[in-house]
């Protein structure tokens, strides 16, 4: 599948296309470091009482292994299924700046 990764100052964000696959299908799992995402498809859909025997339009075997940068909070990942793309929000622990910091003298 085709994915998107963006970064902002407090969050990395994973979005990746699962057309036909709704919340219930995708399994997501984050353990030491690794973010892994996958799918059980079914050899028989039923669709509005048709049966489909094979359904190429939706390839919908997934499995993806994305190694996490270390500064991510692995307790307050966030993930939803919008408009057949899948977000996965995976929050900073340490925010990131390169701004100078006044200190203030005590």
């Amino acid at each position: 599948g085709r994915s998107n990764l963006l970064e902002d100052d407090n969050s990395y964000r994973l979005e990746m296309q699962v057309p036909g696959l709704t919340k219930k299908d995708i399994s997501i799992t984050a353990e030491r470091g690794h973010l892994n995402i996958s799918s059980k498809s079914e050899d028989k859909f039923k669709v509005d009482n048709k049966t489909y025997i094979r359904r190429d339009f939706y390839n919908t075997e997934l499995e993806l292994d994305y190694r996490l940068p270390e500064n991510v909070d692995m307790d307050n990942i966030k993930a939803k299924v919008e408009n057949g793309i899948l977000g996965i929000e995976v929050p900073k622990l340490v925010k990131n700046s390169n701004n100078k910091k006044e200190i203030k003298i005590s």
